[in-house]
């Protein structure tokens, strides 16, 4: 370290220097949420600003007594290096109630890290994140007087800054590995419930249909039964499944070009029955000449099926659904593509209240409307929906007037 630092009869200029660089240092800091980034952003610092110039940072898994993912920096070196794992027991100085930094000798520790001999003496600095969950700085010195006071006073203020952020990125660590674990249990869970589901709805099938003798028409109103509960399972393990695809950022599209009457009149022709048993009209206002839309074709029917099946569960008998496309400019979007094709289905069902309105994308949520809690569904629908159209390009947003009826939009590039 030079005169970057100011001393106690210090000027105007240099506490304007040493607060830009405290600025300089904190930004590079949080620039990342990566804790072994952030370990070395910490060590770099500490080493281009003492006269040390060689040091260590590492992560102390308390519980197994192990000082892990080892950076070090020697003046061979430009660049950072791997260190091996180091026993805590070949560190005698080593305690948990190492609170506050200092210099001590320790002659087993240059060849723990493979660094010359002659750097017997050693700044140490213990941060603890959680319990049982520390780092470890170490600044390799040649004597203990290496570091003069400025300098240690200048890593007691790196120490208490760096602190904070090694916190905050190791939170961020723990919250995604946590988010990691369960989205691996919710695939590895529907994995294996969609086997014994195929399995009952395929015995439900048979018995249905005869195939292992007669039924009565009390034994076939309960085969309709499990057959739909099997279905709305299986619809909610599929929503589980993507969501945690989506999460992981592991949902695989095949965008292509593809036509949008025959999405919509695919998705149409599915709702059929549904239509028809809950006596709703259905309008389609698509230009038979429309252009093509960019994306994959299965994402984008199970976007417009959530969709549908939403205005078809919501809608009283002898409402009204209309399905619609349309090219235009894209002033959803400004960062998106210059042309999208507009996507709306809208219905004259029970509509959403303010209340509810803010919350519609989110996981899990059903609403606070009785006549809709009353209905079967997983609470993912639209989140997924969502998630997809942004995944391929597009926006997705809805307006409604409770009592009145629902529109939901989304473009799609072209």
């Amino acid at each position: 370290m030079t005169d970057d630092f100011p001393t106690d009869d210090r000027t105007e200029d240099e506490i304007s220097k040493y607060l830009s660089l405290m600025q300089e240092i904190d930004r590079a800091l949080y620039a990342t949420r990566d804790i072994n980034s952030t370990m070395l952003v910490m060590l770099e610092a500490a080493l281009t600003h003492t006269h040390a110039s060689m040091g260590a940072i590492g992560r102390v898994d308390g519980t197994e007594k192990i000082w892990e993912e080892i950076r070090q920096i020697t003046s061979e070196a430009n660049q950072s290096t791997p260190a091996d794992r180091v026993k805590l027991a070949e560190l005698p100085w080593f305690s948990k109630g190492l609170r506050e930094p200092r210099v001590l000798q320790c002659t087993r520790l240059p060849a723990l890290l493979n660094i010359p001999e002659a750097y017997t003496w050693h700044y140490i600095a213990l941060f603890e994140l959680e319990a049982d969950e520390f780092v470890l700085l170490t600044l390799h010195l040649a004597h203990p007087e290496q570091l003069p006071d400025l300098e240690v006073a200048f890593l007691a203020q790196l120490n208490e800054h760096a602190l904070v952020a090694l916190r905050h990125a190791y939170l961020y660590k723990v919250l995604k590995d946590t988010i990691q674990e369960k989205n691996e249990f919710i695939s590895f869970i529907s994995h294996e419930l969609k086997t014994p589901l195929t399995v009952i709805k395929g015995y439900a099938d048979i018995l249905s249909k005869g195939m292992a003798g007669e039924v009565n028409d009390e034994q076939r109103d309960y085969l309709v039964t499990i057959a739909h509960n099997v279905r709305r399972m299986s619809t909610f393990i599929t929503d589980l499944s993507d969501q945690s695809y989506i999460e992981t950022k592991a949902l695989r599209l095949q965008v292509e070009a593809n036509s949008v009457n025959e999405v919509v009149n695919e998705v149409l022709q599915s709702y059929t029955v549904t239509f028809r048993t809950r006596g709703l009209q259905v309008h389609k206002q698509i230009p038979p000449d429309i252009v093509d839309v960019w994306c994959d074709r299965l994402r984008l029917i199970q976007i417009l099926s959530n969709l549908v099946s939403n205005a078809a569960k919501y809608t009283p008998e002898g409402g009204q659904v209309v399905i619609g496309a349309e090219t235009n400019p894209n002033k959803w979007d400004p960062d998106g593509v210059a042309e999208v094709v507009h996507f709306w289905v809208e219905d004259t069902g029970f509509g959403i209240s303010p209340e509810d309105q803010a919350h519609m994308f989110e996981k899990f949520y059903r609403g606070s409307d009785t006549r809709k809690l009353n209905i079967p569904g997983s609470g993912l629908g639209l989140r997924i929906a969502k998630s997809l159209t942004e995944m391929m390009g597009g926006k997705m947003w809805f307006d409604s007037q409770q009592g009145e009826g629902t529109t939901f939009h989304f473009t799609m590039p072209i």
